[in-house]
């Protein structure tokens, strides 16, 4: 299952945070109905949808600059690599 737009989760973190959804609730998404842990999920999903975001655009920057075939490109993909 896809999780929902940013939106939708953001929307049901304040409701659970406000304390607007008893304990032991779940919230209801696509015919399913979840436990509210699954937020938690849903936003680490989202900050690395937006870590691969900009990952992309460096190297898509770096290949603009033509340094593809160069040492620095080659050492800058290997250390953006081993972050975590």
């Amino acid at each position: 299952m896809i999780p929902p737009p940013l939106a939708i989760i953001q929307c049901f973190l304040k409701s659970s945070l406000k304390g607007l959804l008893p304990d032991g609730a779940s919230i209801a998404y696509e015919g399913y109905h979840l436990s509210l842990d699954v937020l938690d999920i849903w936003m680490v999903l989202v900050a690395i949808h937006h870590v691969q975001g900009r990952w992309n655009k460096s190297l898509k920057w770096m290949q603009r600059q033509e340094w593809k075939n160069g040492v620095l490109y080659d050492r800058t993909v290997s250390l953006l690599q081993k972050v975590s």
